[in-house]
């Protein structure tokens, strides 16, 4: 199956890859939880709610820029996301990955980082087409490329590349005409086949047949065709077998090195070993196409473009210094008749090759139906190397577009996750609102929205380190080194409820996070600490000293620094205490009610908290606690989500917002991924960024999630070690996202996890 090339890159050179047909995959798709609503008179957004209505907060990213897709969005840009949630349909999908091309077979990115670290051409050659041998090939044969195919007309001319050149011969049904450098050649079909016309040749001043020859190539003259120039071979000129009124122009070389000296498809400048594996896969290439004849739609073997090979003819003077490189390429480990390729039991094997790959080399089974034992799924850590300019990409879409390239009427949920061996697309499945789902190829489905690769992926970021402690620090060198006050919380898991309600604080305080033992700053935190000693002044300590003690307070006044500690007899108070310091830096409107007792629902709003300025407060299941209640009387807020369902926080709390004239919303969910779900749908139209914060759920992990709600973006909560669901299809409806950053090692979000959210 002939492998279409779909992709041009210029890198000083012209450097292609083999492109993108349509490999078959079956496709499953993640069924969302369903969520009874609350039993109170609030309006209720639980994640199932949102699945059904296709309200998910998807948004209107536009204008994404190639390699770092983001800007925070203008407030009306958060509208205009808004917008998109009530319809339920994203306007836009930005859509990401990595590589350039197939990916089958060879890596030209990968050679290139592989002769970087000193592999020899075979070496490469070996990796990427496996089970193969390197030896010479006889490769002294014509080959036929074609230059223009179905043109109505062309024009030659030709002119001179050294003293007395230019001059040239065409030759049709047994008659010949000359011409000299200047003079026009027209060619076009007519009934007769092909009509030659030249006015200002010598001996006629036209010909007509059913193919046209073209001599020329004397050393000192170059054709000039359809924007090339070629020093070497014969054109012919034929009808097109599939279009009456249409030309095909082909260019008869000898393979050996007419041909190959031309191939444009890796930059002349790169290492040798490089070269000479980019000279053996296009010799080997070429050799294939050979063994196949002509084609009968083109008169030719192979195309001059990415379709094949791109053959660039005579070189452009800034690329002429590096064209010795490139034919001594061609020669290595040759003969004046043969030349180096792969092999495969002794034949000489079809050499794919793409600019790069997502990381793993795809099988042409995968990527065409065809399995060739040599071009099999492997991991390909050389295509991942800094350098490889398809180390990422992005491109935002229509809604049009994209309900185009799957077939379905609208595209409410858009599910990668299945994936070939390769982790290159499988089958995409597209859903509209009412749950319908279409089928499509992922080659066919990249190929159609004119994507890099098949490897679809959201750009991750993985925040690790050994510890919680160190892992606040990794954190907080987001908040720039000039920042004068720090807030410190418990670095124990077991004192997490005081720390849940800080975020907003420490936004509005532009404050990094930091923890601290009960009794000693930890050793990470101290090089924090000395590392902003400059600019720190003042210093908040969240909770009673049985949290954090005194001697850290003193430890914290030994550095010159004004400490405030805000604690309160439990965590209804802590959170009232900490939404009172928040108000009075600026006053807040919009409060987010939790239940004391569910803190997986409490982290999942430290991030929008901190993202539109609200306070968190803490509240008892039946009744609203009485910290929180004299908040409220002293804020006076407008409006409130209380997360988690009525056995978290009750009807009657709801009842006594409303009755205080607050705009009451229920954030619920059938679990805490669930709740997260809801959380991040609501705020998104709210919070600029395309930001996702991904923590794990697990109850001896939720920490993470408070830490990564210093980035002010809405906190997906998963399992350590699978992707529910309703986060799935959560992820799989947003058409904004820029960036995916987990919190946590892989022990914390496994790898298998973790591949599975960049991939949804």
């Amino acid at each position: 199956m002939t492998a279409r090339r779909t992709r041009h890159l210029a890198l000083g050179l012209a450097v292609a890859c083999l492109g993108i047909t349509t490999p078959t995959a079956n496709a499953t798709a993640a069924a969302a939880a369903a969520s009874a609503p609350g039993a109170d008179t609030a309006r209720v957004i639980s994640d199932a709610a949102a699945l059904r209505a296709g309200g998910w907060g998807v948004g209107l990213e536009s204008g994404t820029m190639d390699q770092d897709p983001s800007g925070p969005h203008t407030p009306e840009a958060g509208g205009a996301r808004g917008a998109a949630l009530s319809a339920g349909v994203p306007a836009t999908w930005t859509l990401q990955g990595a590589g350039a091309g197939h990916g089958v077979g060879m890596s030209q990115y990968g050679a290139l980082a592989q002769a970087q670290a000193g592999w020899s051409a075979a070496q490469i050659l070996k990796f990427y087409y496996s089970g193969t041998t390197v030896s010479p090939a006889a490769d002294a044969m014509t080959l036929v490329v074609n230059l223009q195919s179905d043109v109505s007309s062309s024009v030659v001319t030709t002119s001179a590349l050294a003293s007395g050149g230019g001059a040239f011969s065409l030759s049709a049904g047994g008659k010949t005409i000359k011409g000299v450098a200047g003079n026009t050649v027209t060619l076009s079909r007519t009934s007769a086949g092909v009509t030659v016309s030249c006015p200002s040749c010598t001996g006629g001043a036209s010909l007509s047949s059913s193919q046209v020859t073209m001599r020329f190539a004397d050393g000192k003259t170059l054709a000039n065709v359809g924007g090339g120039r070629y020093d070497v071979g014969i054109l012919t000129i034929v009808p097109s077998r599939d279009n009456t009124g249409t030309l095909e122009v082909g260019l008869r070389v000898r393979l050996h090195d007419e041909y190959l000296d031309r191939i444009a498809e890796m930059p002349w400048g790169w290492p040798s070993a490089a070269l000479q594996a980019q000279a053996a896969a296009a010799r080997a290439y070429a050799l294939s196409k050979v063994k196949d004849g002509l084609r009968p739609d083109c008169s030719c073997h192979v195309y001059d473009s990415t379709y094949d090979q791109v053959f660039y003819g005579y070189p452009a003077t800034g690329n002429l210094p590096y064209w010795t490189a490139w034919k001594n390429a061609v020669r290595a480990g040759g003969t004046a008749t043969a030349g180096v390729v792969p092999r495969y039991a002794g034949a000489v094997v079809r050499a794919y090759y793409s600019a790069s790959n997502g990381g793993y080399t795809q099988a042409s089974a995968d990527a065409w139906g065809t399995a060739l034992p040599y071009l099999v799924a492997k991991a390909d850590p050389w295509s991942s190397k800094p350098g490889n300019p398809y180390l990422f990409w992005s491109k935002t879409v229509s809604a049009a577009d994209l309900q185009a390239a799957t077939g379905s009427r609208e595209v409410a949920r858009l599910n990668l996750a299945t994936r070939a061996p390769s982790h290159a697309l499988g089958t995409v499945k597209a859903y509209d609102r009412a749950g319908a789902a279409t089928l499509t190829p992922g080659a066919l489905f990249a190929g159609r929205l004119g994507l890099n690769s098949p490897w679809v992926r959201h750009r991750g970021e993985r925040l690790s380190a050994p510890d919680q402690a160190s892992l606040a620090v990794s954190i907080a060198r987001s908040v720039p080194a000039t920042a004068s006050t720090v807030v410190l919380t418990s670095a124990d898991p077991n004192k997490l409820a005081d720390a849940v309600a800080v975020p907003p604080l420490a936004k509005a305080l532009g404050a990094p996070v930091l923890l601290t033992d009960q009794y000693a700053i930890p050793l990470p935190t101290v090089g924090e600490l000395n590392r902003r000693v400059s600019a720190l002044k003042t210093a908040y300590v969240i909770g009673g000293e049985a949290t954090i003690s005194e001697r850290v307070v003193d430890q914290l006044k030994a550095r010159g620094m004004t400490v405030v500690r805000i604690a309160g007899a439990d965590r209804f108070e802590v959170s009232a205490n900490i939404a009172t310091r928040l108000h009075q830096l600026k006053p807040v409107r919009n409060v987010i009610v939790v239940g004391g007792n569910a803190l997986p629902d409490a982290i999942t709003v430290g991030g929008p908290a901190a993202g539109t300025g609200s306070a968190i407060l803490f509240t008892a299941p039946a009744s609203l606690s009485a910290p929180a209640a004299g908040f409220l009387q002293a804020a006076k807020p407008k409006t409130a989500q209380v997360v988690g369902g009525s056995a978290s926080v009750s009807g009657a709390v709801v009842s006594q917002l409303q009755a205080r004239k607050i705009t009451t919303v229920r954030l619920s969910g059938a679990d805490r991924y669930g709740v997260s779900v809801a959380v991040s749908a609501y705020f998104v139209p709210r919070i600029p960024g395309t930001r996702l914060v991904v923590a794990s759920g697990d109850n001896a992990m939720l920490q993470d999630g408070v830490l990564g709600a210093a980035f002010a973006r809405p906190t997906l909560l998963i399992d350590t070690d699978r992707l529910p669901g309703n986060s799935a299809a959560y992820l799989q409806s947003l058409g904004w996202i820029g960036t995916v950053t987990g919190i946590g090692g892989p022990a914390h979000i496994n790898d298998a996890t973790w591949t599975a959210v960049l991939e949804s």
